[in-house]
């Protein structure tokens, strides 16, 4: 069974954090956990049941951020829609912090057609090039985002720019897709 979630009615908001990226990612994750939801490491969204990836970032940051990873291979077998990439940008829930506090932390829905085509482009894009042989540690997609090499691992991370995920959150909070219909 599949939890339909459509807000958060818990809080972290003005918990403090501390420690790097990664370190307060983790701590952003257990915060969730404690609040009772059934936060996973495995693959696939952090709360599986409900199809929820937890994205946590600087209020200032400037540099892509990173859905998911993939192995060489799984990418070049992987269409966007039965890659992992694809079940962590359905649903998300992003924490934005100041590296000592948490300060916005919302729900966004990205599982409409239009949002998840201009990323299935991105991903296509990319994953074409890696088929093809491309050598160099950043593979570019779209503007909506590219694969980069993990560094020590047979590995690629499927990220997005800055720009796209504004983007994202405000389609995600907008209302238009909800009265109109885009044509192709």
């Amino acid at each position: 069974m599949t939890l339909t979630v459509k807000s958060i009615k818990t809080t972290i908001i003005g918990k403090p954090v501390n420690g790097k990226n990664d370190e307060i990612a983790k701590q952003i994750e257990t915060m969730i956990s404690d609040k009772g939801w059934d936060v996973q490491n495995g693959p696939g969204p952090d709360i599986l049941s409900a199809g929820i990836e937890i994205k946590s970032r600087h209020l200032n940051a400037t540099s892509n951020q990173t859905i998911g990873s993939m192995t060489t291979a799984s990418i070049i077998n992987t269409p966007y829609r039965q890659s992992p990439i694809y079940k962590k940008i359905q649903k998300q829930i992003r924490v934005y912090h100041n590296g000592e506090t948490v300060l916005k932390a919302s729900l966004y829905d990205f599982s409409d057609e239009y949002v998840q085509s201009k990323i299935e482009e991105a991903y296509e894009s990319a994953r074409q090039k890696i088929a093809s042989g491309w050598e160099k540690d950043w593979v570019p997609g779209t503007s909506w985002g590219s694969f980069e090499k993990v560094k020590g691992r047979d590995s690629h991370a499927f990220r997005l720019p800055p720009h796209a995920y504004k983007k994202l959150e405000g389609m995600s909070k907008d209302t238009f897709n909800k009265i109109f219909e885009q044509l192709s």
